[in-house]
């Protein structure tokens, strides 16, 4: 097996930025800590910069490839301009990062690695573990289901299983299908398109594997409720986050036919997320980004919407 050293020449890590100066200078200066490996490309697409990015850049002379929009992006918008970026070196997977991800370039070989064991492999993803909600890891998402489960810490393993998708946050993803057109979905601007970039791979011939023996560590946030006699852990978002909960999940329907996430899991959706309105803070609030976002989904209301 090929060392670390080797593996990531062939890696460009793009990391994602918005008013996270501290947290992305932290992830470059591990990048290029002595002795580290080298990734082969390192990008960093930022929205709405304040210039402190860029000048750390400069100051260290660090190879980095630096794209500040003049609006914001979005998480979907961003991680559009990521892999066209990434896509864009000739080399042959991006792993992708948000400001709040960890670095491990051991952990990313191990992806690689994993990748390169089977034919047409568009994505590969570590096991989550989510420190907010007690440790617990993130369920294999087999399917495209609209609701997230977690499951108690295992023993890792080391079988790769086939997913439908994961999160975007740490995966690797193969840079021809990018290159091949594959659709990235950016007017969904915040939610849901790792969801969607999974479906356009599925559709494209591609597959997905979840590398199990790659645990990290994901600052999601989670907050613990009772219900029922039980512990459970809901997302804690902001509440302008509500607005898009519902409206992506209507554009994804509408955008493949039923196909990636069909109306009726939608509906379902809609159902759930108003019955947990009950277990949640400012509730009134919430229930009218919600409803607005489906609403602005239905009709095919894409983009950037009126929250934040």
């Amino acid at each position: 097996m090929t060392g670390p050293e080797k593996i990531l020449e062939r890696v460009v890590l793009a990391i994602s930025a918005f008013r996270s100066d501290a947290a992305v200078i932290r992830l470059l200066r591990l990048a290029f800590a002595d002795g580290a490996p080298r990734f082969g490309a390192v990008v960093v697409v930022d929205s709405l910069g304040s210039g402190a990015i860029a000048s750390a850049i400069a100051e260290h002379g660090w190879p980095v490839e630096y794209h500040d929009a003049e609006t914001n992006l979005g998480s979907a918008g961003n991680l559009d301009r990521r892999l066209r970026t990434a896509a864009a070196t000739g080399l042959d997977w991006c792993l992708a990062l948000n400001h709040d991800a960890s670095l491990d370039p051991a952990k990313a070989a191990q992806l690689v690695n994993c990748g390169e064991q089977a034919d047409r492999v568009g994505a590969v993803y570590p096991r989550l573990r989510f420190i907010s909600a007690g440790g617990r890891l993130d369920r294999p998402r087999t399917g495209f289901g609209t609701l997230g489960r977690l499951a108690d810490p295992d023993l890792p393993d080391p079988t790769p299983i086939e997913v439908a998708w994961s999160s975007s946050n740490g995966a690797l993803y193969r840079l021809d299908a990018v290159r091949d057109g594959l659709k990235l979905w950016p007017e969904l601007w915040m939610g849901y398109e790792d969801l969607a970039i999974g479906w356009e791979l599925r559709r494209a011939g591609w597959r997905q594997y979840l590398c199990r023996e790659v645990v990290v560590d994901d600052n999601y946030e989670f907050r613990a409720v009772r219900l029922a006699g039980r512990t459970i852990h809901l997302a804690d978002k902001p509440v302008w986050y509500s607005y898009y909960q519902l409206r992506n999940l209507a554009l994804i329907a509408r955008g493949s036919a039923g196909r990636a996430v069909s109306w009726p899991a939608v509906a379902r959706r809609a159902v759930i997320d108003s019955g947990l309105l009950l277990l949640r803070r400012d509730r009134m609030a919430r229930a009218r980004l919600l409803w607005s976002g489906l609403a602005d989904g239905v009709r095919g209301r894409s983009g950037q919407g009126p929250v934040p």
